[in-house]
Parts: structure tokens; sequence; C-alpha cells
């Protein structure tokens, strides 16, 4: 039995799986006031952000980008999550139009399996962005209008090398970082804190006596 509280990454001010007694998953993102990125849209890019995991195992239930009207995506966009060193370990598109869940200003689309990210490691999630992207990229120009959840640290920006032409051919790693400040958004995720050993134990323990009891 996996039993999991959920939370997201970014809230307006920012917060970052099937589960069983768990409440409602929420993104690790939000927030407004998030002004467009100049002088990307032109080219097609994976773009998104680092941060590191806090003290608790986290599982990726959901991954999605920010809706900016709420109103529907104009393009599908691919999103995903990576190591820090660039392994990939899950993604999913984001499909045009308003079929995705919309939770705050982001829309959702839930994976088949959940990813689990470790305690005190730095992961990136990005997004892919077509040339000429309606959706646009979106960043913390005021370095206040993101709030990240208390399970997770906010890193930095990360961009993949900027491409012309008319779309993005798949998610590549944003490996690059410009040192600007904030960072930027689009890209969000869904998480479940994932409990201790101890904590499972000391429920099972609880289920066991009450089972002791009624056979009384």
């Amino acid at each position: 039995m996996k039993i999991f509280t959920t939370a997201m990454i970014v809230s307006a001010a920012l917060v970052v799986g099937p589960a069983t007694h768990c409440s409602p998953a929420s993104a690790a993102v939000s927030g407004a006031g998030f002004a467009a990125l100049p002088g990307l849209e032109p080219k097609s890019l994976t773009s998104g952000f680092s941060f590191i995991v806090g003290a608790r195992a986290l599982s990726v239930s959901d991954l999605g980008i920010w809706d900016e009207g709420s109103n529907g995506l104009t393009n599908s966009h691919e999103v995903s999550i990576w190591t820090d060193g660039g392994t990939l370990l899950g993604e999913t598109v984001v499909p045009a139009g308003t079929s995705a869940a919309l939770s705050g200003q982001f829309r959702f689309t839930s994976r088949t399996s959940p990813v689990r990210l470790e305690p005190n490691e730095r992961y990136v999630i990005g997004a892919t962005f077509r040339s000429g992207d309606a959706d646009g990229i979106r960043w913390n120009q005021s370095f206040s209008n993101v709030v990240f959840s208390e399970d997770v640290l906010e890193g930095d920006r990360r961009f993949s090398p900027p491409a012309f032409g008319a779309r993005a051919l798949g998610a590549a790693f944003p490996a690059l970082t410009n040192g600007r400040g904030g960072a930027t958004f689009g890209p969000n995720l869904k998480y479940a804190i994932v409990p201790e050993p101890s904590s499972l134990l000391a429920l099972l323990g609880i289920g066991g006596f009450s089972v002791l009891r009624r056979r009384r």
C-alpha cells in the first residue's frame, strides 16, 4: 500500500501517482504576472528551469505547461524531466486546445507511471516551444511572481541551443543557462510525497493492532 501527500512545485507565487488515501495533486509551479521572454520566441528550443528536491522523495504523476489565457494552448508541447546530467526520466505531451486538465493557469497531462525524484538531488524540467510559438515562454521578471513549494528549492534558468525552423523536433536537454536572474516558466509538474519506510511500518502496526482487537 502506498500513501502519498500531494502538492504543486510552482504557485503565483511558484509551487512543483496514482496512490490510495491521497489528497488531489496540485502543481509544482503557479503564478501570475509572468512576462513574455524577449528574443527567444522566433526560435525553436526547449526552455525550463532546474530545481533541487528537499529532504523527502517525490513521486511525479503529471507534467504540464502554462496556459496564458486559460483558454487553451495554440500548440502541443512536449514536457520532459531529466537528471541534472541530462538523463531523461520521463516525458509527456500536453496537447493543443483545452483537452488537458487546467489547474491554476497550467494544463497537465498525467503519466502512465510516476517518476521518482530522490531527496537532495537536482533535476531539470523543460518544454518544447516552436519557432514563433504563440503560447510563448514566460519568465519571472520581477523576481517575486513565483514561489516554490516547501518541498523543492529553486534552481536556475535552463534552455537548449535555439534553432531556427518551423518547430522543435523533440525535447533537447536544456543544458544552457545565461546567468540572468529569475527563471523561465512554462513547464510544471505535479508530485506526491513518498512516505518514509518508518511511516509505512507505523501505519501497518496500527492496522495490525486493529485486526487483533477485532479478533478479540
